[in-house]
This record gives structure tokens, C-alpha cells and sequence, in this order.
């Protein structure tokens, strides 16, 4: 389970790769949502898959950015974060 890595933390922010094969990223999302002490924790999730944006940003995520745009990421994470 990909909030395993998270630990006892509490991160600004937690960024997906909705291709890694090992994590389900909706039902990552929705785990994030639905605890008391990450439900705030901005998730931000990166994809080749432009055509599941909407499921992602229905589950909870803040953003979405297609890959491989890199510079979006670092855009979007610093939008987010400050």
C-alpha cells in the first residue's frame, strides 16, 4: 500500500505516478480523504493517461499533470506549496 510510505509524517504534499504498477492510485487517494490526518495533505498525481484526469480529481487529488512534463510538476507542486 502506497500510505505505508508515508508513515507517522504529515506531508504538504504527496505526489502519485498513477503508472506505478505496484500502487493503486483512486484507492490511494480515497484512503488520504477519508483519514482525519492526512485528509488535508495536498495529492498531486502524474500521468501519460490524459484521459483519467477526471478520476483522479473525483477521488480528491488537487492536480493533475500529464507526462512526461516535469516543469508542470515543479509548477504545480510550487502553486500548491508555496
Amino acid at each position: 500500500d502506497g500510505l505505508l510510505a508515508i508513515g507517522d509524517g504529515k506531508p504538504d504534499a504527496v505526489i502519485l505516478d498513477a503508472r506505478v504498477p505496484a500502487i493503486d492510485t483512486i484507492r490511494c487517494i480515497k484512503s488520504l480523504r477519508s483519514g482525519t490526518r492526512l485528509r488535508h495533505t495536498r495529492v498531486i498525481v502524474f500521468s501519460d493517461r490524459e484521459d483519467e484526469q477526471p478520476l483522479f480529481l473525483d477521488a480528491g487529488a488537487a492536480a493533475f499533470v500529464p507526462k512526461p512534463q516535469v516543469e508542470a510538476l515543479h509548477r504545480v507542486t510550487y502553486q500548491l506549496l508555496g
